[in-house]
């Protein structure tokens, strides 16, 4: 009896060390958060997990402004990703109430301003192309992205989009960047990216260079 709960037991903690490693944990520390093109927040702390099996893919992404000490931004994704290069995405975007106006600034709520959005994204080679569309009251917005990867640390990136992300509303050049990041061994086990990105939005005449390191 003892040998079978012991057999047991052993084979629980392998099955649940064995689904554990499906699941990952990240966390970037950025400069400021610039997403497609416009800044969304000062600098940042954004952290993530994750769970994949396979070609599914689901977990939570947020973003907190260091220097207002509120919650800027939290994302829960589903996607799954095909043999052949194409990848499909949906993504609730969750934003923290008003900080001024509510009782309870800083902190996420299912009543907070959010939106769904449905993505599909290619890969062949060193070029990757995306589309993405979220419906709002006012607005349906899409965006389309390209990006070529020059080698494993060095990618152009060319973005365009409508509504909130130009100033008429109309179809334009929102995001041109280039990013170059760099992993970097502590230690035998501890790895950490440093990155940096010059970002421009020819639409608002912006241009942004972001520096961050994702642990």
């Amino acid at each position: 009896m003892k040998r079978t709960i012991l057999t047991v037991v052993v084979a629980l903690f392998m099955a649940v060390g064995a689904f554990a490693q499906e699941f990952s944990i990240s966390t970037d520390v950025v400069s400021r958060y610039v997403w497609r093109g416009s800044q969304f927040a000062a600098a940042s702390v954004q952290p993530g997990i994750g769970y994949s099996n396979g070609g599914l893919s689901l977990g939570a992404w947020g973003s907190y402004d260091l220097a207002a000490g509120v919650g800027s931004e939290l994302d829960l994704y589903v996607g799954y990703d095909f043999d052949f290069g194409l990848g499909l995405i949906v993504t609730d975007y969750f934003f923290p109430q008003d900080p001024i106006s509510a009782p309870k600034a800083g902190y996420f709520e299912f009543d907070s301003l959010h939106t769904v959005e449905v993505g599909a994204t290619y890969s062949v080679g060193k070029i990757s192309l995306g589309a993405y569309v979220y419906a709002t009251a006012d607005n349906n917005d899409m965006y389309f992205e390209a990006s070529y990867a020059f080698n494993d640390n060095l990618s152009l990136t060319v973005g365009a989009g409508n509504e909130s992300y130009t100033d008429s509303g109309e179809f334009n050049v929102c995001n041109m960047g280039l990013s170059y990041s760099k992993e970097a061994k502590l230690t035998e086990s501890w790895t950490v990216s440093p990155f940096a990105s010059f970002i421009l939005n020819p639409n608002r005449e912006q241009v942004f260079l972001v520096v961050g390191v994702s642990f």
